[in-house]
C-alpha cells in the first residue's frame, strides 16, 4: 500500500486505485453505498493525489486584467507597491493583497484608482 506519492508511477497506481473505488461506488448505485474502509481509502488517496498535483501540476494563477491595468500604470508613473499604497492611502500589505489577488478592490480603492492612477472607472466597474 501507498503511503506518500514520489513517483510518477506511484502517482499513476494511486489514480488508478481511486478510480476502482469511484467505479466501485458507481456500480452500487453511489459512493454513500460504499463501506466505511472504502471511503476512507478514497479520501486517503485523494489528499494524497492533491499533494502530488499541487506541487507536480500546479494551477496557474489568473491575473485579473485590473490589477494588470494597475502594475501598468504604477510602472508608467515609476511607482512602487509602497508609493503606490500611500497614494490609495492603504497599507502596503493591503497593496500586496490586491495585487496578488488575494484580497478584491473595494468600491473606495476603486475611486482612489480612478482619481490617483487615472484608470478609467468604467474599466475598473467591469473589472472588480
Amino acid at each position: 500500500m501507498i503511503t506518500k506519492i514520489i513517483t510518477e508511477d506511484d502517482y499513476k497506481a494511486t489514480d488508478n486505485a481511486l478510480q476502482a473505488i469511484i467505479k466501485k461506488g458507481a456500480s452500487l448505485g453511489g459512493m454513500d453505498f460504499l463501506p466505511d474502509s472504502d471511503k476512507m481509502e478514497f479520501t486517503r488517496l485523494g489528499y494524497m493525489i492533491k499533494e502530488w498535483e499541487d506541487i507536480h501540476y500546479p494551477t496557474p494563477i489568473i491575473v485579473s486584467p485590473l490589477v494588470k491595468k494597475i502594475e501598468e500604470r504604477m510602472s508608467a508613473l515609476n511607482l512602487k507597491q509602497r508609493d503606490t499604497a500611500k497614494l490609495l492611502g492603504i497599507s502596503e500589505g493591503r497593496m500586496s493583497e490586491l495585487l496578488s489577488g488575494k484580497r478584491r478592490v473595494s468600491i473606495r480603492i476603486a475611486k482612489r484608482l480612478r482619481d490617483s492612477l487615472n484608470i478609467n472607472s468604467d474599466f475598473i466597474l467591469d473589472n472588480l
